[in-house]
């Protein structure tokens, strides 16, 4: 591959990688969108989140959370109930989940562009776009369901 970033994914394509991804995460876990984007292998956590925005009704979105485990103010009503009904590690006043005890590690073949979700012909660099080290222990860190 030339490392050049592959076409955006545009509308029910992306929703269709993104989808089981997310849908995988067992209840009690959460991914980033940096951590769904790597595992696609589409690597635009931004493109992550504009499909959470139109289509998480049909996923359990209180799962996917920014980098550092909020989510918009606007959703938190509803992710505390979902975290607190799946016990979900929360941080302190639970605005945010503890993504040190909650990040799901997918397991063997997490690499990107692995899951079952991801894009055909994804690999580690256009997944990681250059721009960031690999993730411990195939993506998510060590924390497994």
């Amino acid at each position: 591959m030339t490392g050049r970033p592959r076409e955006r994914p545009r509308g029910r394509r992306y929703l269709d990688d993104v989808g089981p991804l997310v849908d995988a995460i067992p209840p009690g876990r959460a991914l980033t969108y940096g951590d769904v984007a790597e595992l696609t292998g589409w690597g635009a956590a931004r493109a992550v989140g504009a499909v959470m925005a139109q289509h998480g009704h049909e996923l359990p979105w209180w799962r996917v959370v920014r980098a550092d485990g909020s989510l918009p103010a606007g959703l938190l009503p509803r992710a505390r109930l979902h975290w607190a009904e799946e016990g979900t590690p929360v941080l302190r006043g639970g605005d945010a989940v503890d993504l040190a005890r909650a990040r799901w590690d997918p397991g063997p073949g997490a690499e990107p562009g692995a899951h079952p979700g991801a894009h055909p012909g994804a690999d580690a660099g256009e997944a990681q776009g250059g721009r960031k080290p690999p993730r411990p222990s195939g993506c998510c860190g060590s924390v497994r369901p």
